[in-house]
This record gives structure tokens, C-alpha cells and sequence, in this order.
């Protein structure tokens, strides 16, 4: 693995093109086939492309990269992680991020996205009981 400042100019373009809720970008940043984005809600599992890309839609969601957003690749795979800010309607989020993209077309695209929001166990245990 080589570490891949492509990759994160790459995931900070999604960022912004999230952000600025440009459904028209979709298809450029998402990979073609299988994806799959979780977010941080419990019902944020995504695997059908039409979904997504209505939820890619949604007015309010921004990103704001965190401090050190950083990446890696092999060939023609690679993963990005960060700690951006997410704002949303509820309030600003810190989250976790971890992205996998895959080369198409000579663009680094997500085949797999999730966010997850770091909390103590105590915490998560009676928020989120198994």
C-alpha cells in the first residue's frame, strides 16, 4: 500500500459535491455495480443504487474534512479514512469515516462508504442494545 493524495483529493471532491447536494455528480464519484454506504442511523443501509442516489439528494447534509484525512492505494483499489464534521438537520456531527474506492474510467470512485459516531460502550449499550 502506497499512500495516495489522489484518493483524498478524490474523497474531498465527493465532500463537496455532497455538500452542495449535486446529484448530477453521482455518477462520477459513485462506482458502477454493488455499493454500499451506512451511515450513522440505524436505517442508513444502502445497496440500492436509486436509493442512494435520492438520498445523495437530501438538502442539509454537509461535510467538513477533518484535520488529517488520509488515504492509500493498491493498484487499482483504495481507502480513505477521516474525521470530518457532518451537519445535518439534528446539529454538526463529528464522525468517523472510512471509505473503499476502486478505479474507473481513471477516477477513484466509492464502492463502500460508512460513517459511524464514536461513543462509549455505556453509551452505545443502552442506546443501541443487541
Amino acid at each position: 500500500m502506497e499512500p495516495s493524495e489522489s484518493i483524498v483529493e478524490a474523497m474531498l471532491d465527493f465532500y463537496h459535491q455532497r455538500s452542495a447536494t449535486n446529484v448530477a455528480a453521482f455518477d462520477d464519484l459513485i462506482a458502477a455495480g454493488h455499493v454500499v454506504f451506512l451511515g450513522t442511523a440505524g436505517n442508513e443501509w444502502f445497496e440500492d443504487r436509486d436509493r442512494m442516489r435520492v438520498a445523495f439528494g437530501f438538502e442539509g447534509v454537509r461535510f467538513t474534512p477533518g484535520p488529517a484525512p488520509r488515504a492509500w492505494a493498491q493498484g487499482e483499489m483504495g481507502w480513505f479514512i477521516d474525521t470530518p464534521t457532518m451537519e445535518i438537520a439534528e446539529g454538526r456531527i463529528h464522525v468517523r469515516t472510512t471509505i473503499v474506492v476502486v478505479r474507473e474510467a481513471g477516477r477513484w470512485k466509492i464502492i463502500h462508504a460508512h460513517y459511524s459516531v464514536g461513543i462509549p460502550d455505556d453509551l452505545a449499550a443502552t442506546v443501541a442494545p443487541a
